[in-house]
């Protein structure tokens, strides 16, 4: 049987059931996905298909179906600690694997963060099944390291091509420069930030001139009354397609603007996705895998910043991809 006709036979038999059967459900539909395709791993070994970040997010399973060791990297570090985007990635690809298929897109991603994951270092993933419905579904899924719980997030599923209602666009993409006349922000961070910024090696950042970030951060001139926003273009710099949760965290922090920072943890964060990029980017080629995007923090209070954020796709018409919004803490750098 392929893996459209098993994830389409694992849904229909989720449609028909109660919540309290989703677990025992999604572990034989995620065990017969394992089966299938550890038949065909000779094949699928040889081919490079995978990004980098999808190696980075994998998961191997362990006797329970509904637990995971995730083999984080530093890849997507910065000041040494994993990047929250890239932990929430983590999380929603063990949603994903419990319900073994039978929705077709993550809805939302949103949790708080509890302590500083180590990096290059492997941690446990367990989920919770909460709601198995006909078109939706919700799990909790907790990251530990050494018993030691370090966030926890609630994915919600759905499917997208089953959605029907009113529509109400309000909202306007950001007005950016041409492409190809914004300037390459990822080596200005590497630079400044002396290599700690690891996101910039794996995400290519391009601003236009002009911009906010440009004429203050990247110039070294923070001014507490200049705009406290980002906005541009990003990619992974392999060409794989776009994460919407890890790419709505993957900014520098637009309070940079404003001061200089120890550090900016994020204490809480939430992602809206509102289309998929696998469908979105599915005629574009590695190099136009472009995502326009744009992060403001317009209350700052005690070092308490709240920024939100938009990604939207790079073409005549944009077309709205995820919003989000993060609590985080701007720390001030150490007096010596």
């Amino acid at each position: 049987m392929s893996p459209t006709m098993l994830l389409r036979q694992s849904r229909s038999v989720l449609c028909r059931v109660s919540a309290s059967h989703a677990k025992s459900l999604s572990a034989l539909a995620l065990a017969g996905l394992k089966s299938y395709y550890s038949s065909s791993s000779s094949s699928s070994s040889s081919s490079s298909q995978s990004s980098t970040f999808e190696q980075a997010t994998e998961l191997q399973g362990s006797a329970n179906a509904n637990a995971y060791v995730a083999a984080v990297t530093d890849k997507y570090s910065i000041g040494g600690v994993p990047n929250g985007g890239y932990l929430a990635g983590i999380c929603t690809r063990a949603a994903q694997a419990t319900f073994g298929g039978a929705y077709a897109n993550v809805v939302s991603v949103s949790g708080p963060f509890h302590a500083a994951v180590a990096e290059a270092s492997p941690a446990d993933v367990t989920t919770e099944v909460l709601h198995a419905g006909r078109s939706s579904a919700s799990a909790l899924v907790r990251v530990q390291q050494n018993d030691d719980l370090k966030c926890t997030f609630i994915v919600q599923m759905g499917d997208y091509s089953r959605m029907r209602g009113i529509a109400v666009h309000h909202l306007q993409p950001p007005q950016l420069a041409p492409l190809e006349h914004c300037i390459n922000a990822s080596e200005a961070i590497q630079k400044d930030f002396r290599g700690m910024f690891r996101v910039a090696d794996e995400v290519e950042f391009r601003v236009p001139p002009a911009s906010a970030f440009a004429v203050t951060t990247m110039a070294h001139k923070p001014d507490l009354e200049a705009d406290c926003s980002i906005a541009g273009y990003m990619r992974f710099t392999d060409g794989g397609m776009p994460n919407l949760e890890f790419f709505c965290d993957a900014a520098p922090p637009p309070t940079l603007n404003a001061a200089t920072t120890h550090w900016v943890p994020t204490l809480e964060y939430s992602v809206h996705m509102w289309a998929d990029p696998q469908i979105e980017y599915a005629a574009k080629g590695p190099d136009e895998r472009w995502v326009r995007f744009n992060f403001s923090s317009k209350y700052v209070h005690d070092g308490l910043v709240s920024t939100d954020g938009e990604l939207w796709t790079d073409e005549e018409h944009p077309k709205l991809l995820a919003r989000s919004r993060q609590l985080a803490r701007h720390l001030l750098p150490k007096k010596n």
